[in-house]
């Protein structure tokens, strides 16, 4: 793929034009797993707990993905292989 070549972001692809830097880069993934039970989170790779605010989350088992750019360092946030955040994207063209 050329340098110049606009590539979207794309749910659990490794590279990718990152929606918050523009630039085609290398991308990190994570998990944030819900359980309805215990309304917490924890992250696969760390020993972070999130807690959710709303108890009355209708999903079981909710997933949260996360990517993180290794040009910015930024994440972005996916649901159900969405993006959800950020929720404008920059096109370096």
């Amino acid at each position: 793929m050329a340098l110049d070549t606009y590539s979207p972001p794309t749910f659990s692809a490794k590279t990718f034009n990152c929606p918050h830097c523009g630039e085609l880069a290398e991308h990190a993934w994570d998990e944030i797993h819900h359980n309805k039970q215990d309304y917490k989170s924890t992250a696969l790779d760390s020993k972070r707990v999130f807690t959710l605010s709303d108890p009355d989350y209708s999903d079981q088992n909710h997933v949260i993905s996360i990517s993180r750019c290794q040009n910015c360092n930024l994440y972005s946030l996916w649901r159900y292989s969405s993006l959800i955040y950020p929720t404008k994207l920059i096109n370096k063209s």
